[in-house]
Formats: C-alpha cells, sequence, structure tokens
C-alpha cells in the first residue's frame, strides 16, 4: 500500500469526488481511479460505492477512513521530524480552542520567534481532547483540561483563572442577583469548556431552569458573544484572562453575579519526548503566556 493511494482515498471520500479530486491534483480521471483501485486490490476490499451522483464509502471504506488522517498526520509528522534532523529546523504544531488560537497563542509565539528563528510554528484550532498529541497531528495543545492521566503525556498548569460574566460599559449595573441574571438577555458561548453544562449544573443546585434563562443566541465563538453585547444590555461569559489581556480596555466590564462563580485553570500538554527536546521553548513558551495573562 502506497501513501500516496491512501493521500488520493482520503481526497476522495472527503469530497465524495473523484472527479473533484483529480482536477484538483492535476490528474487525469482514468489515472485517479487506477491508484484508488490499486489501493483497493492491496486491501483485497471494496472501499467506494460509485454511482453517477460521485461516490460513498463502504463500511470497510469507513473503517479506512476513520483512520486514514492520522496514518497521513503521523507519515507527515515523521518527514518533518526526518526534514528537521538535516536541516536543523523544527517543526512545532500548536492547537488549542478558538478563544486561544484567536488572541492568546499567537501573540506569544510571535514574541517568541525571535529567539528561535530555525522554528517553523503552525497553529490550529481543535476540539479539546488529547487525541491530536497522541496521533501526531499536533505537539503542544493549550487548553483548559489536563491530560496528566493519559500516558506519556504531560500537563502543566500555566493560569489559575475563572469564568466571568462580561458587558458592554454602558451596561446599567455592575452586579446581579440570581432572579436579575435569569431576566437579562444573555449570549451563551457553548464552546469546548462546555460552559453551558457547567452553568446548567450550577442553576440547578440553585433551584433556577436554565431553561428560563433570556437567552439572545448561543455561539461557538466567544468573539461573537463579545461583538454581540457591545452597545446593548446584555451580558455574556467569557476566561477571566482572556478578558484582562484583551477586551478590558475596549469598553467593556465585570458583571458580578450572586452565587455565579466557574473556577478554571489553562494547561500546557505535550509528549515527555518533546520537552526532552524542545524545553527551552516549552519553557519560554509558558512563561510569556503568564506573562500576557498576568499583565
Amino acid at each position: 500500500m502506497h501513501i500516496e493511494n491512501l493521500r488520493f482515498f482520503y481526497e476522495v471520500a472527503k469530497a465524495k469526488s473523484i472527479s473533484t479530486v483529480a482536477k484538483s491534483s492535476h490528474i487525469s480521471q482514468s489515472a485517479l481511479s487506477q491508484q484508488l483501485l490499486k489501493l483497493e486490490d492491496s486491501l483485497n476490499t471494496k472501499l467506494f460505492i460509485r454511482s453517477n451522483k460521485g461516490v460513498t464509502l463502504t463500511t470497510e471504506g469507513e473503517i479506512i477512513y476513520k483512520h486514514c488522517k492520522v496514518i497521513l498526520n503521523t507519515y507527515e509528522k515523521m518527514l518533518y521530524e526526518v526534514e528537521s534532523s538535516n536541516s536543523q529546523e523544527s517543526h512545532i504544531n500548536i492547537d488549542g480552542i478558538n478563544i486561544l488560537t484567536s488572541t492568546l497563542i499567537p501573540y506569544a509565539v510571535s514574541k517568541i520567534k525571535k529567539s528561535f528563528p530555525n522554528h517553523i510554528i503552525k497553529i490550529t484550532s481543535s476540539e479539546d481532547n488529547s487525541n491530536n498529541i497522541i496521533h501526531n497531528i499536533s505537539d503542544i495543545n493549550i487548553s483548559y483540561s489536563n491530560y496528566n492521566n493519559i500516558n506519556s503525556i504531560v500537563s502543566k498548569e500555566i493560569y489559575s483563572d475563572r469564568i466571568v460574566f462580561v458587558a458592554d460599559s454602558t451596561f446599567k449595573r455592575d452586579n446581579l442577583t440570581i432572579k436579575n441574571f435569569m431576566n437579562t438577555p444573555f449570549i451563551m458561548v457553548n464552546d469546548n469548556l462546555k460552559f453551558k453544562d457547567m452553568l446548567e449544573s450550577k442553576l440547578e443546585n440553585l433551584d433556577y431552569d436554565i431553561q428560563l434563562l433570556n437567552i439572545l443566541f448561543t455561539t461557538d465563538s466567544y468573539q461573537s458573544a463579545i461583538i454581540g453585547i457591545k452597545n446593548i444590555q446584555a451580558i455574556s461569559a467569557i476566561p477571566y484572562g482572556i478578558y484582562n489581556s484583551v477586551y478590558k480596555d475596549l469598553g467593556y466590564k465585570i458583571i458580578e453575579i450572586e452565587d455565579l462563580e466557574f473556577p478554571l485553570s489553562m494547561y500546557i500538554n505535550f509528549e515527555e519526548q518533546l520537552y526532552k527536546r524542545e524545553k527551552l521553548f516549552i519553557n519560554k513558551l509558558i512563561s510569556t503566556i503568564k506573562g500576557f495573562l498576568k499583565s
């Protein structure tokens, strides 16, 4: 089985079209079909159901597709490491949830890049889970999850944070009772922090139903929530570290809400082997992030 055949399979399965992938790959449709048939022959199974509307995966094709991205990423990672060894370059993939990859992480990387001119750094947004590190998709994960219970992954706490409620500076009050909070227009951020679940549990303990909360809309983006509360009498919730370092001086303020507190810790996660190789880079990244959050 050739890696290129597997790559073609992945692209076709994703696009559900042989012609689309052939065009983007600058090869003929018949040549691409031959590559896919070779893959099917090597695996001794049919991977696609072909029709005039395109292609769909067979049950066996679904199994291959499920593992395919991991195999391709591991292969790419291997090539990067070999290339880095020969060229003295170091390729580092950093991922995290959207609120961090759009604020904190690019700031920190820009700050330290001069000290590491041979580092090729890539930043991506992702689900908040350990699979990307385990499957060699990313080298470093910065998130609000501790992966210390997973073999070979090291987690270090960067910042002891909390979720705070925020509003436009024109919001008429600085604090709210639970009853007032339930009636105040609220923009719910339901991202990988699973804040909605935390809020629902807390409200239940206080004998309130989250279904009765006055929700303007739900989003998976903190930026959307922040824009949504601008110049109106509404509130949302974000990590304090991000509020303090990004939004505090942009016309927003914290709203204290009775009996609602949500402690939160930020972690940097990586494999033990990476730390042995990139100790200086990781420690510099940690200290820069801490400085950014505490500034």
